[in-house]
């Protein structure tokens, strides 16, 4: 939010949590910008069809089962303008942590290690992507590899993330 804020764009941030959006809050007012948060069930925005002309998800997109997931993406695309457009960042199949854990459905496990310990998260192939995608047109799909700085396994030993960076337009 504060660089898009800092770029010039009015931003509206929303999260399910609290204590995510005291977070944000505070940094934000740190920063010196304007903090405009809602607090919001992403399969339930409290915006008009249309409200926005873009919207930005990074790793929050696979913090659900599968079926609650595609309900978010349809928000999303509700609540995108025609023509509006949408980045966002989701796991994939080949990130480390698949498998980890108590698989709760497929390619859904309650994490057993790292800092999301517990955590349910949802990890796409790249063939279960396209098919939560449909409803939008597709501008891009990459994969996001790289050594990720926030999370390592037992030991301290660093791990290599693998996501799914995808842009899409309504």
């Amino acid at each position: 939010m504060a660089y898009l804020q800092a770029e010039g764009f009015r931003v509206i941030g929303s999260d399910a949590a609290p204590n995510g959006l005291a977070v944000c809050r505070r940094q934000l007012a740190e920063a010196g910008l304007p903090a405009d948060l809602v607090r919001a069930d992403m399969t339930a925005c409290p915006f008009a069809d249309g409200a926005f002309d873009a919207a930005v998800s990074t790793n929050v997109l696979n913090h659900n089962p599968r079926a609650r997931l595609q309900q978010a993406l349809d928000e999303l695309h509700r609540v995108l303008r025609p023509g509006g457009e949408a980045y966002l960042t989701v796991l994939s199949t080949d990130d480390w942590r698949c498998g980890s854990g108590e698989e709760v459905e497929p390619n859904s496990f309650l994490l057993a290690e790292g800092p999301e310990t517990g955590i349910l998260h949802h990890f796409f192939d790249e063939t279960d992507l396209r098919e939560w995608v449909r409803a939008f047109r597709v501008l891009d799909v990459r994969r996001d590899r790289g050594w990720s700085t926030s999370s390592v396994r037992a030991g301290d030993n660093p791990v290599e993330k693998d996501a799914w960076a995808v842009r899409l337009a309504r």
